[in-house]
């Protein structure tokens, strides 16, 4: 949560965040961070041994700060530690709310790199909201429902269609630090997550959900969508 957290309060006060494969290390991440043109660098615990491999290639102008615990390696020189500096910090609204639009960024995601290096995507503001809204609606989510986001937060489909339907539309979102595949059905128990399907949602429970006790998902799906006629030669998709 406090990836999330963090990006929509620096949205809030006017600043673009770009959002950090985690898994980056050496050469990618120095270019990811370089290619950002980043003022600071905001960063957990865990991963003090990742930014000492690229602290050279930083820019000394660059504020680095690190939240969480920290591991054996300690804090990294010229570092502020965040924890202390959110609990001092005011949490009354900006005085001024800065002017953004629908159109503005709000922050950038990059690719995997598997053809090169990284390259990063532009969201804005309204691409955010019409993809979350894509999921929201093509699912058939509701305001109970409760969702397991087991997927990085600094790709679209878990940081805007995931934690979206908890940001536009209330609903609740699980998060798990480091996704677990032998734990994701007992996550979901715990948490009351719920499947959405065109005409039923319910609870994963072993023995109500034949997906839970026989395991096959695809059965959870929705049917394919029924297609009316535009014209003789382009097919629409309609939910019903």
């Amino acid at each position: 949560p406090e990836f999330v957290g963090l990006w929509l309060g620096l949205a809030k006060a006017g600043m673009e965040a770009a959002l950090l494969n985690v898994n980056l290390r050496r050469e990618p991440l120095a270019f990811c961070l370089g290619t950002s043109g980043a003022k600071a660098l905001i960063f957990g615990g865990e991963m003090v041994a990742a930014v000492a491999e690229v602290s050279g290639h930083l820019g000394k102008s660059l504020i680095k700060f690190c939240s969480g615990d920290l591991g054996p390696e300690g804090i990294l020189p010229d570092t502020h530690l965040l924890d202390p500096l959110l609990k001092e910090a005011s949490t009354a609204p900006l005085a001024q709310i800065p002017s953004k639009g629908m159109d503005d960024r709000l922050f950038y995601i990059y690719t995997s790199g598997t053809t090169g290096l990284p390259k990063a995507a532009i969201v804005v503001h309204s691409r955010y909201y019409r993809m979350a809204a894509f999921g929201h609606h093509a699912y058939r989510m509701q305001a109970a429902d409760v969702l397991y986001d087991c997927l990085p937060l600094y790709h679209s489909a878990g940081n805007i269609i995931g934690v979206g339907q908890c940001l536009i539309y209330g609903l609740t979102v699980v998060l798990r630090k480091k996704f677990s595949a032998s734990r994701f059905w007992d996550d979901c128990i715990k948490y009351n997550c719920t499947w959405h399907g065109p005409s039923w949602t319910e609870k994963l429970e072993p023995q109500r959900n034949p997906c839970l006790s026989a395991a096959l998902v695809p059965l959870c799906l929705p049917p394919l969508p029924a297609f009316q006629p535009l014209s003789p030669s382009i097919p629409v998709p309609v939910w019903p």
